[in-house]
């Protein structure tokens, strides 16, 4: 492997500009690694949990688009969520965005975000 190989971090103007010290995705070696997003600043913000992962599969699919490629080529997700109440309409909402191109998943019930409004966090890694 090239030690040298570029490390591209890539911010997108359709996802505003990131509020932390962070970028929307980081690409190395083919991967792309998304940082957790929400539906904050969006049209989930403050809705129905169905909603919001509507919302963020929105950027999911913006920035895999951006990169040239579609859903099917994410590897993995990481999921918080505040409550494990919501459990059912979580995997309801997954498998539709999905489309039966499962990936690799790990779900996490937290017990807050930095907003009240917010109620699920997704990050993936995506194949280029």
């Amino acid at each position: 492997m090239d030690k040298k190989q570029p490390i591209r971090r890539q911010n997108y103007a359709a996802l505003g500009q990131p509020v932390g010290p962070y970028c929307h995705a980081t690409s190395f070696n083919g991967m792309l690694f998304i940082s957790g997003l929400t539906a904050y600043d969006g049209s989930g913000v403050g809705k129905p949990v169905a909603q919001q992962i509507d919302a963020i599969f929105a950027q999911i699919r913006h920035i895999a688009e951006a990169e040239g490629v579609g859903l099917d080529r994410i590897l993995k997700v990481t999921v918080y969520i505040k409550s494990t109440e919501h459990m059912a309409t979580v995997r309801e909402g997954l498998n539709k965005h999905y489309q039966g191109a499962f990936p690799a998943s790990t779900l996490l019930e937290v017990s807050r975000f930095f907003s009240p409004e917010v109620d699920i966090e997704i990050e993936a890694v995506v194949a280029l």
